[in-house]
């Protein structure tokens, strides 16, 4: 915004949904460079959980991270016009909700044995969370790739079957109850909200709204005529008198160019909706260049 690119790109023609395929596009390719980073560095020092065999659990899981996260930012791009801002912000409140929706669901899953009613709270979580919070899935889903491995290691080292209540040895870290859940959460709600973005873009359920709104500042404005200036008023005068003398007359009028009650009227916006007193800049100009 502070170097308006967006606006000078769809000057130029490019299309909302060009833009903004585009940029995602781009950015999935920017976020493969920390993806690899972040595979290389489990890699190297070895640790145990998200190597090895869960190493590519873990990377499927961040690239589907990556591809539903970045939409998801976008639909909040209209509210911030500072990228600072935005950033911190942004940030900010990715870290609260991801941490405070997976701290709650494992605080539930220790506690809702010895207390029952804690279980319907839990479940209902786990099912609306993985679709609203992708930092949820993020978060939750290393913890069970975590939680897989240790128990496999219990089956591996000792024998003792942990999955399942004894019945299963060995689960693959994209099994469904592992990650396989999560990962469809994430890959089915990406196109959901690159779809979201594409409406506040085109204006959905706020369009009306806008032109109701204009409507009514362009009738305020003509009907504001306390300060006119006087010149102005003279010319107005002059343009009807002329205007009304040809049509009278059936010739035309003298003037080559003729701008009849002209205005504009600025408006502070916000998520798609106006915030603050209108600026009426143009106030009903009538004027003619003979």
């Amino acid at each position: 915004k502070p170097t308006s690119g967006k606006h000078q790109q769809l000057l130029t023609g490019i299309t909302p949904m060009m833009y903004w395929l585009n940029s995602y596009a781009w950015d999935i390719f920017n976020y493969l460079v920390p993806l690899v980073c972040c595979g290389l560095i489990f890699a190297i020092f070895r640790v145990d959980a998200y190597s090895g065999s869960n190493l590519p659990a873990v990377l499927v899981l961040l690239f589907c991270y990556g591809l539903c996260m970045t939409p998801a930012m976008y639909c909040l791009e209209p509210a911030f016009s500072v990228a600072s801002t935005a950033y911190v912000t942004l940030i900010v409140t990715n870290i609260f909700t991801g941490t405070l929706s997976v701290l709650a669901t494992s605080v539930m899953d220790g506690y809702q044995g010895e207390l029952p009613q804690l279980k319907p709270i839990n479940d209902f979580c786990k099912a609306v969370f993985p679709w609203m919070l992708p930092n949820y899935s993020l978060g939750r889903g290393l913890i069970n790739i975590a939680t897989n491995h240790y128990m496999n290691y219990a089956a591996e080292e000792f024998g003792v079957c942990v999955h399942d209540r004894g019945t299963v040895c060995f689960k693959n870290p994209l099994a469904w109850g592992v990650t396989g859940k999560l990962l469809f959460c994430l890959f089915a709600t990406a196109p959901l909200w690159l779809m979201l973005r594409l409406l506040i873009e085109w204006g959905f359920c706020t369009r009306g709204l806008r032109q109701r709104a204009a409507q009514l500042l362009s009738s305020e404005a003509r009907r504001s005529v306390d300060n006119e200036d006087p010149a102005v008023a003279a010319e107005a005068r002059r343009v009807d008198t002329s205007m009304q003398a040809a049509k009278a007359s059936g010739s035309s009028v003298a003037d080559h160019l003729l701008i009849t009650d002209l205005s504009k009227t600025f408006v502070k916006r916000r998520c798609g909706l106006s915030s603050g007193k209108p600026f009426h800049a143009v106030r009903g100009i009538t004027c003619g260049v003979p």
